[in-house]
């Protein structure tokens, strides 16, 4: 389902004009922050594009591939340092404790 662009209805849009669209269907499922931002009371109800300038396309892309699947890749500390970034931004928890965990082994050598 993750990167499919059937059906999805909601598009993120990067200030470089790249483009990721998902499903507000499972991303309310499974975060939080998402459920309260497309409620609808929320002024995003009924939009179907939301502008990201706090990250890059690839890092959210990671971001999303967590929700979607329940875990993601780490490329390199710069990335688990803006990961993490978002990690906190969506509350997402299980995430921020795996990257926390990832770079203290890491940093280790385990």
């Amino acid at each position: 389902m993750f990167l499919i662009k059937e059906h999805t209805d909601i598009h993120f849009m990067f200030e470089d004009g790249e483009v990721l669209h998902a499903h507000k269907s499972v991303l309310c499922s499974k975060n939080e922050v998402f459920q309260k931002h497309f409620s609808v009371t929320s002024p995003y109800a009924d939009k179907n594009e939301v502008e990201i300038k706090d990250t890059t396309k690839d890092v959210f892309h990671d971001f999303l591939h967590y929700i979607y699947k329940g875990y993601t890749y780490l490329h390199k500390l710069e990335h688990y340092m803006d990961l993490l970034y978002l990690a906190k931004k969506y509350l997402t928890k299980e995430l921020e404790e795996y990257i926390i965990e990832t770079v203290g082994k890491d940093m280790i050598g385990t």
